[in-house]
Protein backbone atom coordinates (compact mmCIF):
# COMPACT_ATOMS: atom_id res chain seq x y z
CA UNK A 1 0.00 0.00 0.00
CA UNK A 2 2.41 2.95 1.40
CA UNK A 3 4.92 1.76 -2.01
CA UNK A 4 1.95 3.34 -4.37
CA UNK A 5 2.07 6.63 -2.47
CA UNK A 6 4.61 9.14 -2.61
CA UNK A 7 5.85 10.64 0.61
CA UNK A 8 3.38 14.32 -0.23
CA UNK A 9 0.34 11.65 -0.58
CA UNK A 10 1.01 10.06 2.72
CA UNK A 11 1.11 13.33 4.55
CA UNK A 12 -2.29 14.41 2.62
CA UNK A 13 -3.73 11.25 4.34
CA UNK A 14 -2.40 12.44 7.65
CA UNK A 15 -3.88 15.73 7.12
CA UNK A 16 -7.11 14.01 6.24
CA UNK A 17 -7.09 11.82 9.32
CA UNK A 18 -6.45 14.94 11.32
CA UNK A 19 -9.45 17.06 10.31
CA UNK A 20 -11.35 14.67 11.40
CA UNK A 21 -9.31 12.94 14.62
CA UNK A 22 -8.18 16.13 16.33
CA UNK A 23 -7.71 13.90 19.30
CA UNK A 24 -6.14 11.06 17.58
CA UNK A 25 -8.11 8.86 18.99
CA UNK A 26 -8.80 5.00 18.50
CA UNK A 27 -10.49 3.78 16.53
CA UNK A 28 -10.70 5.94 13.61
CA UNK A 29 -13.47 8.47 13.86
CA UNK A 30 -16.64 7.29 11.74
CA UNK A 31 -16.96 10.85 9.71
CA UNK A 32 -13.77 9.74 8.26
CA UNK A 33 -14.86 6.51 7.50
CA UNK A 34 -18.08 8.20 6.23
CA UNK A 35 -16.20 10.38 4.16
CA UNK A 36 -14.34 7.83 2.04
CA UNK A 37 -17.90 6.19 1.52
CA UNK A 38 -19.13 9.66 -0.03
CA UNK A 39 -16.39 11.96 -0.74
CA UNK A 40 -17.65 14.48 -2.44
CA UNK A 41 -20.55 15.44 -0.17
CA UNK A 42 -17.23 17.18 2.24
CA UNK A 43 -14.62 17.44 -0.90
CA UNK A 44 -14.93 21.50 -0.86
CA UNK A 45 -14.62 21.49 2.80
CA UNK A 46 -11.95 19.06 3.56
CA UNK A 47 -10.14 20.96 1.08
CA UNK A 48 -10.22 24.14 2.48
CA UNK A 49 -10.06 22.58 5.99
CA UNK A 50 -6.43 20.55 5.06
CA UNK A 51 -4.47 23.10 2.73
CA UNK A 52 -3.38 25.45 4.28
CA UNK A 53 -1.55 23.15 6.40
CA UNK A 54 -0.29 21.04 3.61
CA UNK A 55 1.16 23.89 2.06
CA UNK A 56 2.78 25.25 5.57
CA UNK A 57 4.12 21.85 5.57
CA UNK A 58 4.83 20.55 1.94
CA UNK A 59 4.85 23.43 -0.53
CA UNK A 60 2.73 26.43 -1.80
CA UNK A 61 0.39 24.87 -4.30
CA UNK A 62 -3.14 26.72 -5.26
CA UNK A 63 -6.28 25.21 -3.44
CA UNK A 64 -7.47 24.29 -7.41
CA UNK A 65 -4.19 22.07 -7.97
CA UNK A 66 -4.60 20.49 -4.10
CA UNK A 67 -8.03 19.47 -4.94
CA UNK A 68 -6.71 17.80 -8.14
CA UNK A 69 -3.96 16.32 -6.51
CA UNK A 70 -6.52 15.09 -3.90
CA UNK A 71 -9.04 13.61 -5.87
CA UNK A 72 -6.27 11.65 -7.71
CA UNK A 73 -5.47 9.92 -4.47
CA UNK A 74 -9.39 9.35 -3.40
CA UNK A 75 -9.43 7.63 -6.87
CA UNK A 76 -6.40 5.59 -5.88
CA UNK A 77 -8.14 4.37 -3.11
CA UNK A 78 -11.41 3.62 -4.75
CA UNK A 79 -8.83 1.73 -7.34
CA UNK A 80 -7.52 -0.78 -3.91
CA UNK A 81 -10.66 -1.31 -2.59
CA UNK A 82 -12.33 -2.38 -5.62
CA UNK A 83 -9.95 -4.51 -6.74
CA UNK A 84 -9.43 -5.91 -3.09
CA UNK A 85 -5.74 -4.71 -1.75
CA UNK A 86 -7.04 -2.23 0.74
CA UNK A 87 -10.15 -3.13 2.76
CA UNK A 88 -12.16 0.30 4.53
CA UNK A 89 -14.66 -0.43 7.49
CA UNK A 90 -17.90 1.67 7.64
Amino acid sequence: MVEDLTEESLKIFALLTCHFNKNFGVPLPRQLLQFFDTPWKLLDDVCIGIHPRYTTMVKSESIKSFKRRFIKLLGLVEYYVVRGKWVLCI
